[in-house]
């Protein structure tokens, strides 16, 4: 499921929306397209949001956090130095990330799926970026339904509908396909992202990286100059 907007590129973005590193992709992902089209509200291409999920086995309800590390034998000395790290990339992009804030971990799925509901109504993109700040800016639990409908309601998604739509499965299906064409593509990793079905680009990419993959996509030329 995506928004059809008016352009000559579709690119589909494999993340989840509790991964820094997805967050970062993302904001640096706009940024490329910002600098092609300063019209955000409509830049030329056609993106679909498609839901990975790093931690398919995270209870419904959620873990602590600790315990989520502890039971992953992370070494508390080195999560501390990644969060350090991802934290500085993640403010190079204009984010802000505030792990002090978090306090569980979630499973995503409910979440991916109502970025499904607001794809609907064009307002994916919006979508996962409210509920990203949502989760690493302030800390909110995006494994609850009445946090995603009030997160999303403030970039134009009628709480009630998606709650309701929620509650009765909604999404479940979208949710899937896009899991099972992650598999058949081979996406290992998130974020991941391709171009029109033809470049590929994985990782939390500058957005030179971006722009450079836009420009092979959208012209021959440039294709033929850069192989």
């Amino acid at each position: 499921m995506g928004e059809t907007v008016t352009g000559l590129v579709t690119i589909d973005v494999f993340s989840d929306l509790v991964c820094p590193w997805c967050y970062i992709g993302r904001a640096n992902l706009l940024r490329a397209l910002e600098a092609e089209s300063p019209d955000l509200v409509a830049p030329p291409v056609q993106l679909h949001w498609r839901a990975y999920q790093l931690a398919p086995d995270t209870p419904s309800g959620g873990v602590g956090l600790a315990e989520y590390f502890q039971a992953r034998g992370a070494d508390p000395d080195q999560h501390r130095q990644l969060q350090a790290r991802v934290t500085e990339v993640a403010a190079a992009a204009g984010l802000d990330l505030r792990f002090d804030r978090q306090e569980r971990m979630v499973n995503t799925r409910l979440a991916h799926r109502a970025v499904a509901f607001a794809a609907t109504g064009g307002l994916g993109t919006e979508a996962t970026g409210q509920l990203m700040a949502g989760y690493f800016t302030d800390g909110r639990d995006i494994g609850e339904i009445e946090v995603v409908a009030d997160l999303l309601s403030a970039v134009g998604v009628d709480p009630d509908e998606l709650a309701s739509w929620l509650a009765h499965d909604g999404g479940e299906g979208q949710v899937d396909a896009d899991l099972q064409l992650g598999r058949r593509l081979g996406v290992r990793g998130v974020p991941h992202f391709v171009f029109d079905g033809r470049a590929e680009l994985s990782g939390a990419q500058p957005v030179e990286a971006f722009v450079e993959a836009l420009a092979w996509v959208r012209d021959p030329a440039h294709r033929e100059a850069t192989g």
